[in-house]
Formats: C-alpha cells, structure tokens, sequence
C-alpha cells in the first residue's frame, strides 16, 4: 500500500559529520535507490547510540526513527517488509508526538492493510481531528541541509492528498465492517473533492452493494469504467451486480468484455457460464464451463458447476460420470450427488446402493435437510411405490424451498432454481403413478417454468395432454363431486336453527371431471359451473334436511350425490365426513409489493424516482396498523418480468380461502390492442426491452386463476389503468356488506390517461388508512375518500372495478385495524 509520508531527508551538506549522522545519512542514501534492507541496518546502527541512554528525544532521533518507519512500510517486490516493527516506530512517534497527523495517517494505513479496521478507524478519526480541513498544514520532522542539523520545520507534505487519501481509507473499514452508510458518507466526500477518485467510487459501490442498492452500485462502476475501461476486475463486479438484479443480458456483456483483457480467467468464465444458465442458455453455458475446466482443472467450483448443468439439463449420465471424476477425493459429495441424480432419473435402486453407502460409512449426517428429505422419498417411499408419503415430503420440501429461494438473494439462484424444478418434477412424477393427472399435469408445467429440459418436463406434459386428451374422447361417467364445506350464517344461531324452515347455507365444493364440467344444480337450483380448479360456491335456502347435488360434463354424462345433515352436540350443523368446518379465525393478510424505479434508458419511460420508496411506506402501515406480518409480505423492486411473473405465481398457489391477498403495483404502464382491436393492459417493468416482457392483465388473470383467496385485490398507480380491468360494473350495498363471498378486485390511479407518476394516488391511499378511525375499511370505501382528491390534483379519475373473466363472486377486500 502507498504511504504517502515521504522520505524524510534532504541531501546532506554538514560542516561537520559525527559517526551517527554518517549512519543516518548513508540509510537515507541506500533508501533513496531502493536498498531497503540495507538502509533500515544503518538506522538501526544510528539509533542504537539512544540505548540505555538517559536523555529526551531529541529531533535526531525523532527524524531517523520516522525514515526507519518509512523504510518499513516502503513496498517493493509486492511485499510489505517489517510490518510490526513499522506498526511500534510509528506508535513510538505518535507517543512522542501525537499532535502529528502524518503519523496517525501511516498507522491507520498499516491498520488496514493488516485488517485491524476497528483500529484504522480510530487513529483516522484523530487523524481528521488535527486535520479538520484539507488544506491545513501540519508539522514535520526533516533533515534541513542548509542549518547542518536534523531539526522541524512547517510544510512539505501534500495534505489534500493526505486528506482524501485518509477518507478513502476509512470508508474501506467501515465498508469492511459493514457499516455501509458510514463508508458512503465517506465516499461522498472525497468524491466532492475529487469527482474522478476511482478508489472512492470502488468503496462506494462496493457498500451500495452492501446494502441492496445494486442500480447506485452500478452507476458507480459505470462511472470507474468511462475514467478507466481497462480493469477487469471492474467489469467483474459490474456482471455480479448485473446478475444480483437478474440483468443477465448485461451481466453476459459484462464477463465477455472481461474476457477480452484477461482471456485466462477462469472466474470469468465460469460467471459468464452462469448467466447464460439463468437464461437457460444451457449449450453456452457448458461451453463455458469446459473452457474454465481446461484452463484451471482443479476449479472444484466450475467442475461443481458442469455436474449441475448436465443435471440441469437432463443429461443424468454425463452428471454422473462428472460426479464420479470429479468428486473422487471428496466421496461424501460424490455420492450425495449421484444418489440426487439418480432419483431425478428414476433410478431408485441405484440410488438406494448410493445411500446405502452414506450409511454405511455413516456419513449421512453430512446431507443438508433438503438432500436428506429428497433422497429419503427416492430410496424408502418411492422404489415401495407408497406415493402419499412421498408426495408429503416432495411437497413440504417445495415448500421450503420456495421460501429459501425468496429469501435469500445472495447466492447462486438459478442453480438453487433448478434443485427446486426437479422437486416439482418428481412430485408431477408421483402425481402421474397415483393416477392424479390433473395434478401431475399442474407440477410438471411449475417445473417446466423454471427449467424446460429438466427431468424431461416438455416430452411429459405432451405425453399426459395427449393420453389425457384421449381419456376424453372415451369419457362415459359423470363428474366427480366433493363436498368441501358448509355453513349455516352467521347471524343465525345454529342450535336453534328449525330446519323446516329457509336457513341460509353456504355450499362449496369441487366437482371435476376429465372432459368438462358443463353445470351444476344444487337441490335443482342452477348454480352455473365451476372455476379452472373446479371450485364451486354458493348461498341457498335450506328447506329440508338434504342436499342433493348434480354435475353434468360436456359430453352429457351426469353423476348426483344425496347428503344428509347432522347435529353436533355443540348446536353446530355438519355435513358427513367429506365437510370440513368453516373456520372462525380471521383472515391471513398477505401482500405482494411490485415497484419498478430504475427503467435503464428506455425509450419513452423515464425513471420513477419515487415508486419504491412509497411501496415501502405503504408497506409500513400495512405492517404497523393492518394486521399484515412481514413474514407474509413479498418485496418485487427493480425486478425483471420473469422475477415478477415467478413470485406472483408461487405467492398466489400457496394461499387458501382463509386468505386475503393484496397486491401492489407502481411503474409504468401501457395499453396495446390486439388483432381484434381489444384494448390489452400492460405493466412494464424496468428491464423489459420489449412487449413479450411485459405484464398484460390477461397474464395476471391466469395466475390469479390458480388461486384459493378468498379475497384479492390489486392496487396499480400506473398509466393507462381501465385497460388493466375485466368486465366493470357498479357495486351494489349488498356487495360492500359482506365479506363471506370471494372477491376480485383492480383499484387504478388513472382510466384511459396518464398518472402523473409523483405518488400522489398512493400517499392519498396512506393518508385514509393511516387515519381512519373506523377499524376496518372496505375497499369501495377507500375508492370513495381518495376519489375527490386525485381526481382534482391530476386531473384522472381513480376506479375501482371488477378483475378478470371469473373469479368474483360479489365481496370485498376489508382492511382490518390490528
């Protein structure tokens, strides 16, 4: 590291010349040409004439010990020599005087080279106590040739630089350490100082990166790189922050360009391979792997690495055989792997011999709970054919590692993906042996989203579409009715409920059948169909002590189930086995916060500084007044169409009718029309260079689809928001009274125009809910209070409307007070 303390010597011209001076002024000599060694024996030599000496320090003995020091610290040949004896001179010299910035500046230097950042922070934060300013000059120990004595006098050193130098400096501890805001205001201000100070921009980005701000991060780089295009490892940390956004185009363009300063990098490699896996840009992506392998053959990472991606990719035998080569000297690792291989392959013997092995050399404790929990369904429930207690691992193990996966950013996420996608895939698997299609069909497709090669996803789906498909044909039995609950209402006291009489209920159910359901009829009422999952609901009169139901499928088939009720000693009714009591909790609040900021340049959609910082404040009173918890809450800021799209879906299946979901949007949008002039909404998110990447409400409907909430509304301070809505019509008083029917919901800042974009429609949101004194608030009524004041401030009409083709049955989304 460069010490900016300079030499501290003048070319000698005594009148007379004692044997110690003759000593100092040859190490001055010997340092001057880069003789280290030799000069740091001559002061040594001179200063050994102060031993078991009773005398002060006098300017001599200060002058040689700081050169000695300076000796020390001196770089040459990459190395640093004598770094604890130049630590004790500079702490002999601040102990002499401690009124001398340069030498606080030089240990706090050594401090950090030698990562004692606590302590560099200290003696930097003196340092700029005796240096308040940049340009003060401070005191100085020099040997002077014109007096012909070793003496102090004032100046010499460049002080701005010091300066700068020591926030530099400082700022890397604090980022070190993680005190991140500390390091930037550091940064701040050198780079006021010197705009251009590559190490205060490198400091700076590294603790924006420490704290998520990765866009900041990367303006920073991008800054370095125009002042210098030459630094690899600038370009590196560019394609890490590109990737931490999921930016994966750019992260590409990021390692190829440091591939072309420094083509043996195996790291780059092996990052650029990464990418283009994200991508699923898998033939790329192997040959970039192989290419790191040749280069460096004992790169555990990127032979890691090559054993995922021809697992990823479908191709089991070459991952094994990867894993047998390349994991002979960790056996543990090597095993696990095939055993996982294996099972994906359904070679569940083998995997069976793989585990036996771990066992045997009891090894098994080495297996992470995720390993554990997948080999285990593949060797004990699998090979013995017991698919119910397979598929309760296989699904709790998607579970967690959905959560994994959305809770931690730092790490390798495609690959993470993948373990997650052949979950999916052998619970579709498991699905298809116990004859549940449907389901199967649904686990494949989940796979087939995240990784369209694994585990062979496509050729399976076109294989059970197509058997499924002929099923139909040959279809001659009616559908299969399941009754799932009922309930009596609620301002009825059940135990005195005259069943002679009309007793409201509500009946809800799912009635399926292979090739359609066509309708239904409860107690000869028709109730229409069913939605995408079969789910049927609704109230009617009960006048007897039966309810009958009927489905018919779209080829005439018709089936009828007769169930009785019965009174339970509590005074509640049930239904037979196959009813599940209504629950009497409360709704779960759950929230999905979708904010776009950063838009990169993109024709026509100027960045929207203000979109994420008010979907955290509207976060904020979710969590602090509304019952919602933050472990329930997803964060989707500054992210790609296929992060959104992902986290949308996986939120919105994993809910059920005791939920309510809320889901936010800020950023820009659009309206395009179709071939048939139908005007389509579109969110458009940040990174997204064309119309495939955008977010249409038909797409947002399709995953709303798959969802069992019973009440969901969407919230979008966007352009162009009618476009975003299903069919409209008024709510009735009836509807804002009830919260038993489910609900569909689009509450927009704007109809046809545009928003204004400053977050005027959502602070208005903010200020009702922070405000309301009523405990909960319906949605229609949220509609009413912020109409009035959004209309006049920008001069758009808000709306609130029904969303998608199905789905709303008439109730509303309440914002419960905690």
């Amino acid at each position: 590291m460069k010490i900016l303390l300079p030499l501290l010597f003048i070319a000698l011209f005594l009148t007379s010349y004692s044997q110690p001076r003759k000593l100092a002024f040859k190490g001055i000599d010997l340092q001057k040409n880069g003789k280290i060694k030799e000069a740091i024996d001559n002061y040594n030599k001179f200063l050994a004439f102060y031993e078991g000496k009773d005398r002060p320090y006098d300017r001599d003995y200060i002058a040689v010990l700081a050169n000695r020091a300076s000796a020390y610290a001196e770089y040459h040949n990459g190395k640093y020599y004598y770094i604890d004896s130049c630590m004790a001179d500079y702490t002999t010299l601040i102990a002499i005087d401690s009124q001398n910035p340069a030498w606080l500046y030089s240990r706090a230097t050594l401090y950090t080279s030698t990562r004692q950042y606590e302590k560099g922070i200290v003696d930097f934060t003196a340092f700029f106590s005796l240096m308040p300013e940049q340009g003060k000059i401070q005191k100085q120990y020099v040997i002077n040739n014109e007096q012909g004595d070793i003496n102090t006098q004032d100046g010499g050193v460049d002080n701005f630089t010091m300066y700068v130098s020591s926030l530099n400096h400082r700022a890397d501890c604090y980022s070190w350490l993680k005190r991140h805001k500390e390091a930037i205001a550091d940064c701040d201000k050198a780079l006021k100082l010197i705009p251009e100070d590559l190490y205060a921009l490198s400091i700076r980005s590294v603790s924006l990166e420490g704290i998520g701000e990765y866009p900041l991060a990367l303006n920073d780089i991008e800054r370095s790189l125009s002042i210098d295009s030459n630094r690899k490892w600038l370009l590196m940390r560019q394609g890490d922050d590109y990737y931490a956004i999921k930016n994966y185009s750019s992260a590409i363009k990021s390692f190829s360009n440091a591939i072309l300063l420094s083509p043996k990098d195996t790291l780059a490699y092996l990052s650029r391979a990464v990418s283009f896996s994200a991508l699923k840009k898998y033939d790329e992506a192997l040959v970039d792997i192989t290419k790191a392998i040749s280069m460096s053959n004992h790169y555990l990472d990127a032979k890691m690495y090559k054993c995922a991606l021809h697992q990823a990719m479908g191709m089991y035998d070459s991952a094994i055989k990867d894993a047998e080569a390349f994991f002979a000297e960790t056996p543990v690792r090597s095993t696990t792997i095939q055993a996982i291989i294996n099972i994906d392959n359904n070679k569940f013997k083998a995997a069976q011999l793989n585990y036996k092995y771990l066992k045997d050399h009891h090894w098994e404790d080495s297996l992470s709970n995720r390993e554990r929990s997948y080999i285990i369904a593949g060797v004990q429930f699998l090979p013995e054919k017991k698919y119910g207690d397979a598929l309760k691992v296989l699904l709790k193990l998607s579970r967690e590692q959905e959560d994994f996966i959305l809770a931690d950013t730092n790490k390798d996420i495609p690959m993470v993906e993948t373990g997650y996608a052949n979950v999916l895939a052998k619970a579709g698997w498991v699905y298809g042996q116990a004859g549940e299609e449907e389901m199967a069909l649904t686990y494949y497709r989940k796979a087939q989203l995240i990784n369209p090669l694994i585990q062979n996803v496509t050729v399976k789906i076109d294989s059970l579409v197509k058997r499924m498909q002929a099923e139909r044909d040959t279809d001659s039995v009616g559908p299969a009715i399941t009754l799932l609950k009922t309930t009596v209402d609620s301002l009825r006291k059940l135990n005195s409920v005259d069943k002679t009489k009309n007793t409201p209920f509500y009946v809800s159910g799912v009635c399926k059948d292979i090739s359609g359901v066509k309708w239904i009829k409860i107690n000869g009422n028709d109730i229409g169909g069913v939605n995408s999952e079969g789910f049927f609901g609704t109230y009617m009169s009960l006048t007897g002590i039966d309810i009958t139901i009927k489905a018919s499928d779209n080829k005439g088939n018709i089936s009828s189930q007769v169930f009785k009720i019965q009174k339970s000693d509590r005074g509640v009714d049930y239904l037979p086995e196959q009813i599940r009591e209504i629950s009497e909790k409360k709704q779960t609040f759950h929230a999905i916060i979708i904010a776009c900021s950063m838009y990169y340049d993109l024709p026509g959609l100027p960045d929207l500084h203000v979109s994420v910082v008010e979907a955290k404040k509207l976060e904020n009173v979710l969590i602090e007044k509304y019952g919602f918890k933050k472990s329930n809450i997803r964060e989707v800021f500054d992210s790609p169409y296929e992060d959104i799209t992902f986290k949308l879906t996986t939120k919105v299946q994993s809910l059920t009718d005791q939920d309510d979901l809320l889901i936010f949007y800020a950023g820009h949008g659009t309206a395009l029309q179709n071939k048939e002039g139908t005007n389509i909404g579109f969110w458009i998110p940040g990174k997204s260079t064309d119309t495939n990447r955008y977010i249409s409400n038909i797409k947002l409907d399709k995953i709303l689809s798959h969802s069992n909430a019973r009440h969901v509304l969407i919230i979008a301070d966007a352009c162009m928001g009618a476009a975003m809505m299903g069919s409209h019509r008024e709510l009735t008083p009836d509807e804002k009274m009830t919260n038993r029917f489910k609900s569909r919901q689009i509450m927009t800042s704007s109809n046809w125009g545009d928003s204004r974009g400053d977050g005027f429609f959502v602070d208005q949101i903010i200020k009702v809910l922070e405000d309301d004194s009523r405990g909960n608030i319906m949605a229609v009524d949220l509609m009413a209070e912020i109409s009035l004041p959004v209309r006049n401030a920008m001069g758009t009409t808000p709306i609130l409307s029904n969303f998608g083709w199905d789905g709303h049955d008439g109730g509303q989304f309440i914002f419960r007070k905690k």
